[in-house]
């Protein structure tokens, strides 16, 4: 369960106070796969990063599961994050010279995984996100849609329960990008995990289970 009570992001600019999260309440259980929407400067980017613990939250309460996360500093939101929540992002965010297979064993190194068992998970999930034949392959002699199967797989392999989703499809063409919804989808109700997907494209945000809409910080 993800359980937000009146959290506030504000920002100083100049003189000026800049409230990009403005007061949220909100629930989202587990196993759910919700869709924040909002037009740019709306703040859902911000509150995605306040739910995946990259950013601090200015006031209010944040609960995961049955960790109070506000009033935590960067370094141990930083082993929350890594225990609990992975992340997709619109551009992928794979490492150019690594091969697919070495961008999805990151977070396995990370935690300290011994080799053989890296091995089996990894190629588990390239062959649940269809790219096991492209494990070899360095991110740019693959496909916009096939670096962001590479960039679930590397969210899938830590099995956080979290998932978290910047624009999927925002660097995608209309096709490419219904495939890796449906592939969410898929990981949603197989994995049981809990996705939620950042988007202002309305085709993208009617997939999920729920839409919250985001304005001046605020749910509308």
């Amino acid at each position: 369960m993800i359980r937000l009570v009146d959290v506030k992001k504000t920002y100083k600019n100049g003189e000026d106070t800049i409230n990009a999260v403005d007061g949220i309440t909100m629930d989202i259980a587990d196993g759910e796969f919700v869709a924040i929407m909002g037009s740019s400067g709306s703040g859902k980017s911000t509150l995605l990063n306040i739910i995946g613990c990259m950013d601090e939250m200015t006031e209010g309460e944040y609960y995961l599961d049955e960790i109070s996360i506000h009033g935590k500093k960067m370094k141990n939101l930083h082993k929350i994050r890594k225990s609990n929540i992975s992340f997709v992002f619109q551009n992928f965010a794979l490492m150019n010279h690594y091969s697919v297979y070495e961008n999805v064993e990151i977070p396995l190194l990370a935690n300290n995984i011994k080799k053989k068992d890296r091995k089996k998970i990894i190629e588990e999930k390239l062959k649940l996100l269809g790219i096991y034949e492209l494990r070899n392959k360095v991110p740019t002699k693959i496909s916009g849609g096939q670096q962001q199967r590479c960039a679930i797989a590397r969210a899938l392999v830590s099995d956080n329960n979290v998932i978290l989703a910047d624009e999927p499809t925002g660097a995608l063409d209309k096709k490419t990008g219904e495939e890796i919804i449906s592939l969410l989808k898929e990981i949603n109700k197989k994995e049981k995990k809990t996705v939620i997907v950042v988007t202002h494209d309305e085709k993208v945000a009617k997939n999920a289970d729920r839409i919250i809409v985001i304005e001046d910080g605020k749910i509308v």
